[in-house]
């Protein structure tokens, strides 16, 4: 920034001769004019003596910092021009506070990305937890590199010359406009993401994933990102130190001017143009998909948007526009040393802040998608119970079908823990031989209790192999002459039963005749009359 004690021209001046023809003093320092003439050092009026090379102040008070060059053209000592020597002014001030602004939205976009980063339900393939995720991730970019340019005009004031301070904040600033561009796209995509997945959750089949609602939301972030790819190289790859040619009127026309207006800068502003552009077809694509009763009329459509995503998206519409016009005004271009700092901050960075704030506003105002899912779960589940009419009081709590053993276990983990209930591995197949074989031996001792009863009493009916085509329960019904059920004669005469082995049941004279069609069975009682089910009871 350009200050009374700084001329504005910077003129040539002639040496003062010292002792001899090939003497010359310069700030009380004898050189030779041999050895300047050499390596073609020159003079300025603005207290400066440089070369292609080499820039060294020759202000009074450097009087004893003064460069000492050698004959072979090596130097020593000297106070370089490129040097923090002002105070700081209006363009560094503004600059701290926007810088502070900047690092107070990196805390709070760090809060906002653990509030909705955080998962609360099962991730779904269709809905990655990074979506919602990304739009913080560029704020923390935008943050960062608003920051650092920002703050880096405190420098731009204070150096003598323009130096490296004025590179890195244009080289920031510009790096900044494709990560604006990509937090409002983030911001805007993912909102319609959520509304997707709003649908999703009450109908899985109602958004279908291979109509043409599905390939825009594929072909559009590919096209967005296309655009603002291609506005980063055109910016950022390039050689800046031109920037730093603003010691006088002449270096600005001839190399500081051609610089920072090239037509580079253009282009990218008109393909920065085009990404925003592809945030509107986002947005209309979201509204006209997810937002079925706003489709009649432009303002309700409008209305269903939050309104931090219409003042976003118009912000950064600003800032593409201060970029443009950059490209072709060098007044109010951010790579000059004297721009207005109204235009730098209004136009240049005032958006972007804006921008980050709005959306950590709403999003500490707006709670995290998968709570609010779960609230809508639990909304939708009180109107089925009151359709339904189910009083919800009387429903067990959450927690009764959480068994002691479960508590904390993943589906793998409970596996396991039935499978430790049982034995594992070859101890199961063990025990599951020795049971079936258990069951053969039962099996076969019955049968051979079954055929030695009937060899005692001639009787082989026991014997299901001697009758195939045999009702037994007409048979038992028979024999008892009573409605016993069946299933109770079974158990009582069963060689197995604790009643047939301690001899309960006796045979020979416990049995009358079988034409009066009545049969005493010792240790029974009289129970009411069977009743025929079929005609095979009969």
């Amino acid at each position: 920034m350009y200050t009374p004690l700084m001329p504005l021209r910077r003129a040539v001046e002639p040496f003062v001769t010292g002792a001899n023809s090939t003497d010359v003093v310069i700030n009380g320092m004898h050189y030779n004019r041999t050895t300047l003439d050499t390596y073609k050092f020159t003079l300025y009026s603005n207290s400066t003596m440089s070369n292609d090379s080499w820039c060294y102040l020759t202000l009074p008070q450097y009087a004893d910092f003064m460069p000492i060059i050698y004959p072979n053209g090596s130097i020593a000592n000297g106070t370089s021009c490129y040097i923090p020597y002002y105070g700081m002014g209006e363009r560094g001030g503004v600059g701290i506070a926007f810088g502070a602004l900047f690092g107070i939205s990196i805390m709070f976009s760090m809060v906002c990305l653990r509030k909705h980063g955080q998962l609360f339900l099962p991730q779904e393939k269709r809905f990655r937890a990074i979506g919602r995720r990304w739009p913080w991730y560029w704020a923390l970019f935008v943050a960062a590199c608003g920051m650092i340019s920002a703050i880096s005009a405190i420098d731009v004031d204070r150096y003598y010359l323009p130096s490296s301070p004025i590179v890195i904040q244009t080289l920031f600033w510009y790096l900044m406009i494709p990560g604006l561009l990509a937090c409002v796209w983030e911001n805007v995509r993912h909102w319609g993401s959520w509304q997707e997945r709003q649908f999703y959750d009450v109908d899985p089949f109602a958004l279908p994933q291979s109509d043409r609602r599905s390939r825009v939301e594929f072909y559009l972030p590919l096209i967005f990102y296309l655009f603002a790819w291609l506005n980063f190289f055109l910016n950022i790859p390039r050689n800046w130190l031109g920037l730093q040619a603003q010691a006088d009127p002449s270096q600005i026309i001839d190399v500081a001017e051609p610089t920072a207006t090239d037509p580079r800068f253009r282009a990218a502003a008109i393909l920065a143009f085009l990404a925003w552009l592809c945030i509107i077809v986002s947005l209309w694509h979201s509204i006209k998909h997810y937002r079925p009763h706003a489709r009649t009329r432009f303002l309700g459509r409008l209305r269903t948007v939050p309104l931090h995503f219409l003042l976003s998206i118009a912000l950064v519409l600003v800032t593409i526009g201060y970029a443009e016009a950059q490209g072709w005004l060098w007044i109010i271009n951010i790579g000059s040393d004297d721009v207005n700092s109204g235009w730098l901050y209004g136009l240049g960075y005032g958006p972007a802040v804006l921008i980050l704030y709005l959306n950590i506003i709403a999003a500490l105002r707006y709670p995290n998608e998968d709570l609010e899912l779960l609230r809508q779960r639990v909304a939708r589940g009180r109107a089925i119970d009151a359709e339904l009419g189910v009083d919800r009081r009387a429903r067990k709590p959450w927690w009764w079908r959480r068994v002691a053993n479960e508590m904390g276990l993943d589906n793998d983990a409970k596996l396991r823990a039935l499978a430790g209930e049982v034995g594992g591995g070859p101890a199961t197949g063990a025990r599951i031989n020795r049971q079936i074989e258990l069951r053969a031996f039962e099996a076969q001792r019955e049968e051979e209790e079954r055929n030695q009863a009937g060899a005692r009493t001639g009787d082989f009916s026991g014997d299901p192999r001697s009758r195939p085509f045999r009702d037994e329960e007409f048979e038992i019904a028979t024999i008892t002459g009573s409605g016993q059920s069946t299933e109770m004669y079974r158990d009582i005469t069963s060689p197995t039963s604790p009643s047939t082995q301690r001899g309960v049941i006796e045979r020979g004279d416990s049995m009358a005749s079988f034409g009066s069609g009545t049969t005493a069975v010792s240790g029974l009682n009289q129970v009411p009359p069977q009743r025929v089910r079929s005609m095979l009871d009969i």
